[in-house]
C-alpha cells in the first residue's frame, strides 16, 4: 500500500472504533431524548475567567468550528487520533463542565481532516448535546445540521435536533426528524415516542389555525352581507366525514 493508501484504511479503522465509543457515552443522552426534567441542568456556565454567562451564551459566541482545518505538522493518521482523543476528553467533561467539554470538541473540529466524515458529525453532535444540557435549542440545532451534513445516517443527531425542534415549537421539523431515526432505525424507541408526543400536537395546533382563520373570514363576510340584511350565520358549513370536505348551506 502507498502511504495515503495506508492513511485512508487507518482513518477507516479509526472512525469505525470512535462511532462506537461515542455510541456508549451518549446512550444515556438519548435514552433521556423525551424527558422534559432539567433539574440537573447547571445554571451557568463560564465564558472567561471570573465572569459567569447565562446558559453557555459566551461560549456559543466563539464559536468557528468550519473554520480551516490545521494539520500542526501531524499526518492525516495522527490528526484523526487527536480528534478522536479530544473527543474522548470533551466526553468526559460532558455534565460536569460543560465549557471544558465544547473547548474539547471545538478542537477537535480544528485538528480533524474535514476528510474524516465520521468523526467530525460525531463531534459536532456531542457539541449539539452540550447545548440541550444548556437549553441553547437554536445553537444545538445549528449543530446537528452540521453534523448530519457530514453523516446523513447519524441517528443521535436527528435525535438531538427533533428534540431541540420540539423544544422550539417547530413541531413539524421535529415530526420529520425523529420519522427520519425511524427509517433508519424502524425499532428506534426514542423516535417512536418523539413522534406519539408531537403528532397530536401538530393537530391540535392546525386544528386552533382553522378556527382562527374561519373567524376572520367570517367577519370580513358580515361585512360585505350586512348591507342585503345578511349575515355569515345565514351561511352554515357542514363537513362531510368521509371526504372531509364543507358544503354550504343557506338558511334564512
Amino acid at each position: 500500500f502507498s502511504n495515503r493508501e495506508r492513511n485512508r484504511k487507518m482513518e477507516g479503522e479509526q472512525a469505525t472504533k470512535v462511532a462506537q465509543s461515542d455510541e456508549e457515552y451518549f446512550s444515556a443522552d438519548e435514552a433521556d431524548t423525551n424527558s422534559t426534567d432539567d433539574s440537573a441542568e447547571p445554571s451557568e456556565v463560564t465564558a472567561t475567567k471570573g465572569e459567569a454567562t447565562p446558559r453557555g451564551a459566551a461560549v456559543a459566541a466563539t464559536v468557528d468550528e468550519e473554520s480551516e482545518c490545521e494539520s500542526d505538522g501531524l499526518s492525516e493518521e495522527e490528526r484523526v487520533q487527536k480528534a478522536t482523543d479530544l473527543k474522548n476528553k470533551g466526553n468526559s467533561f460532558y455534565g460536569s463542565d460543560n465549557e471544558a467539554a465544547i473547548v474539547q470538541y471545538r478542537e477537535g473540529l480544528r485538528i480533524c481532516p474535514k476528510s474524516a466524515r465520521c468523526v467530525r458529525a460525531q463531534l459536532y453532535a456531542n457539541m449539539a448535546a452540550v447545548y440541550v444540557m444548556l437549553e441553547d435549542n437554536k445553537k444545538s440545532v445549528e449543530l446537528c445540521d452540521k453534523a448530519i451534513r457530514y453523516d446523513e445516517t447519524y441517528t443521535k443527531a436527528y435525535l438531538r435536533r427533533g428534540k431541540s425542534h420540539e423544544k422550539l415549537d417547530n413541531l413539524d421539523k421535529a415530526l420529520e426528524d425523529f420519522q427520519k431515526v425511524l427509517e433508519l432505525e424502524p425499532g428506534n424507541s426514542t423516535a417512536q415516542e418523539g413522534s406519539q408526543r408531537v403528532t397530536p400536537l401538530i393537530a391540535e395546533r392546525n386544528e386552533k389555525m382553522k378556527e382562527e382563520v374561519l373567524g376572520k373570514l367570517k367577519e370580513l363576510g358580515n361585512c360585505f352581507l350586512k348591507p342585503f340584511g345578511m349575515s355569515t350565520d345565514n351561511f352554515k358549513l357542514q363537513q362531510d366525514p368521509t371526504t372531509g370536505g364543507y358544503s354550504v348551506n343557506f338558511q334564512k
